[in-house]
């Protein structure tokens, strides 16, 4: 509902309105409010929202063009519709300069008034349309905005991301962090619950969490957080100016969150601080460190506050990255180019994954193991989702995949997994080609079935069951020709046919295979044949050869 205030210092005039306006505009959609003076009119500017000012320009001692000054101090988005009873240009020039709505003389009839209310009322819905949908594409910016900042975190502790031009990329998803100042992490995780949980309890306590923690460190620190799954958490620390951070500094106030977590959502919480600030190309690893310290004894003991066990030197960036990390990354990688079907760029990845035990001092049967489980389990998910088992088996021996024999050469493995990968992509490909085959051929049966029908993109897009620009792509990448230029192969065959039949006339055969237009056959046939139809019939009478192509 809007609210429309009526201002004059004729009383008479202002009651007559506001009853005509009550009575045709209806109070379920305006409210009207009446003022006999512009003082009046300001009392209620100070006491409630108001939507349409209608008022008179000319008033004793504040005039209308004043009072609209004043609205728009107090309600910006107000319409001022102004009434006089002079007929006078200037004044509605000043009024329009002023970003009045409207002009209206006092003499105007009802119809008028009445036209131009409902004209300001569309508007004010049509702005709070527009302020509804930029305001839900301002929350959806930053939703994405915070995914997106999640994301970027995410793929720094997970070492995925070049830790290289930081500033350009926090600037851009407005992170509180220096690219090329050092960090100090924390890792937290959920020891116990609030009793009865839900999952989107657990998903609101997280947030939770992070704010009460980011909101205690901010006091000192540049900080940001991002939870890594449903119950574990990273903190990033920075110092503002020349301020110093210190483990024992940040742990007491991590007591604090756990105190107030504790108290205020029922959950337990652990940390452990990282012993001094690291390098963001050293990330992944403390970041590894940290979690490892948290497991050690997780479910013996709660609400732990660790300090990161101190390391015996500082590595180099990327020379000592623990193995089980990087077998995680490697295999994620492998993943991808498989569903990609990157051959040649997952044979060189898996050669790299494969060779990590012999790079290593001191390779343990451990680490192989687990490269071995890796492969293992990433190879039987994609032989069950692509239904290749039965295929593959043919070729390869996939009872060793659930056998690990650490007296078995290790060289013999690597060769064992690279031929299963050769196996899958090859059978893979022929799926595809299988599959291609039977969409050409079905595609070919229905142009040739409705030759004169409908063979737009769009409709044999609907009988293969696949988005019209799709099919075209995907059909030429099978054939190495266009849909269109088939569908004008056949109907010129067709054509042809017709024509060498004497009994059917040239426009029977035009609508046949689907020309409504004499005009359009006759530049379709001669576009593809140098020749009319009527020419090619006459050509045709004359010498015995095959139709042209």
């Amino acid at each position: 509902m809007y609210r429309l205030l009526i201002v004059d210092d004729e009383e008479l005039f202002v009651n007559g309105l506001a009853e005509m306006l009550v009575q045709e505009v209806g109070l379920n959609e305006v409210e009207i409010c009446r003022a006999y003076s512009a003082e009046e009119a300001l009392e209620w500017f100070k006491q409630t929202k108001i939507d349409i000012l209608m008022t008179d320009i000319q008033m004793p001692r504040i005039n209308g063009l004043e009072l609209q000054k004043r609205i728009h101090s107090y309600w910006p988005r107000c319409k001022v519709v102004f009434l006089t009873g002079y007929d006078n240009f200037s004044y509605a020039q000043e009024a329009i300069r002023s970003g009045g709505a409207d002009y209206l003389l006092k003499t105007e009839g009802d119809d008028t008034v009445l036209a131009v209310v409902h004209k300001v009322i569309a508007q004010l819905h049509e702005e709070d349309r527009a302020e509804q949908l930029r305001n839900r594409a301002e929350s959806m910016i930053r939703k994405a905005n915070e995914a997106l900042k999640q994301e970027c975190l995410i793929d720094l502790i997970s070492g995925v991301s070049n830790p290289d031009s930081l500033d350009c990329q926090f600037k851009e998803l407005n992170i509180r962090l220096n690219g090329s100042s050092p960090i100090m992490l924390v890792a937290g995780t959920v020891d116990q619950w609030k009793e009865g949980a839900t999952l989107r309890d657990r998903s609101i306590y997280l947030f939770a969490i992070r704010n009460v923690a980011d909101e205690k460190l901010q006091f000192r620190f540049l900080t940001e957080s991002v939870h890594v799954d449903r119950s574990r958490l990273i903190w990033f620390i920075q110092q503002k100016d020349e301020e110093e951070i210190t483990s024992r500094y940040v742990q007491g106030v991590l007591e604090s969150v756990q105190t107030t977590c504790r108290e205020l959502f029922g959950v337990k919480l652990s940390f452990a601080v990282a012993s001094k600030l690291v390098s963001w190309a050293l990330l992944d690893q403390q970041v590894e460190r940290l979690q490892l310290q948290l497991l050690r004894h997780v479910g013996f003991e709660q609400e732990r506050l660790l300090i990161e066990d101190e390391p015996a030197g500082e590595p180099e960036a990327g020379k000592t990255a623990l193995p089980a990390r990087r077998i995680r990354k490697d295999i994620e990688m492998l993943q991808f180019h498989l569903e990609h079907n990157q051959q040649e760029t997952f044979r060189e990845a898996l050669i790299a994954v494969m060779m990590v035990p012999e790079s290593e001092e001191n390779a343990e049967s451990l680490t192989r193991l687990e490269i071995h489980s890796g492969l293992t389990a990433m190879f039987i998910s994609y032989l069950r989702q692509w239904a290749l088992r039965g295929s593959v088996e043919k070729q390869v021996d996939l009872s060793r995949l659930f056998r690990y024999d650490h007296m078995m050469s290790w060289h013999d493995t690597c060769l064992y997994f690279t031929e299963l990968s050769e196996q899958i992509f090859h059978h893979r490909y022929h799926d595809w080609q299988r599959h291609g085959s039977d969409l050409v051929t079905m595609l070919h049966k229905y142009i040739g079935r409705n030759i004169g029908g409908d063979l737009s993109l769009t409709q044999l897009g609907r009988i293969a069951n696949h988005n019209p620009a799709y099919l075209s792509r995907l059909y030429k990448q099978l054939t190495e020709r266009g849909l269109s230029e088939v569908i004008a192969e056949r109907r010129l065959e067709k054509a042809q046919e017709l024509l060498r039949d004497p009994a059917f006339k040239i426009h029977e055969i035009a609508r046949s295979i689907g020309f409504e237009s004499m005009k359009y056959f006759r530049k379709f046939f001669r576009g593809l044949t140098g020749m009319s139809p009527q020419e090619y019939r006459e050509w045709n009478k004359e010498v015995d050869v095959e139709p042209l192509k």
